[in-house]
């Protein structure tokens, strides 16, 4: 599953430019998909990636919610938290950008910029983005709940 995660997560593309996991994401990605239980499931049911501005971490969350949506079981509520409205746009806008650049994740996955979603249309699943500001946690049923500038969180 690790193998997997990581080289689905390499398949998207923010631009033409190779948007590769840098080497202490990709360990990130392995330990967090690749460690099962006796069961087959996830070791890991919490994570946290730290890292120094500017290295990627915002790429890489839309990586691990993309790689969510498509590659988890049908079914899947996967919620992208941003601090603010400002870093949510660019979760968000990023997904969209790697949905678009790859034919195969365009083809199945409708996005809604007005609600800040994708949903991929043949598995009952959704992304949606929003701010930390938004008062939106009653009735959410997250499978994955993403966190983005964490350390902004009041």
């Amino acid at each position: 599953m690790a193998n997997d995660a990581v080289e689905f997560m390499n398949c998207l593309q923010v631009s033409d430019e190779t948007d590769n996991l840098k080497d202490d994401q990709e360990k990130f990605v392995r330990q967090l998909f690749g460690c099962l239980d006796d069961d087959g499931n996830r070791q890991y049911r919490k994570a946290l990636f730290t890292a120094p501005r500017g290295e990627g971490k915002t790429t890489m969350c839309a990586k691990i919610a993309l790689y969510s949506l498509i590659c988890l079981p049908d079914g899947q509520e996967i919620f992208c938290i941003g601090s603010d409205g400002c870093v949510t746009s660019i979760l968000f806008n990023t997904m969209k950008k790697m949905v678009l650049n790859n034919s195969l994740l365009s083809s199945i996955c409708d996005i809604v910029e007005s609600q800040k979603r994708i949903y991929c249309k043949n598995r009952n699943s959704f992304i949606s983005a929003f701010s930390n500001e938004a008062n939106k946690q009653c009735g959410l049923n997250p499978s994955v709940l993403l966190f983005d500038e964490m350390e902004h969180f009041k």
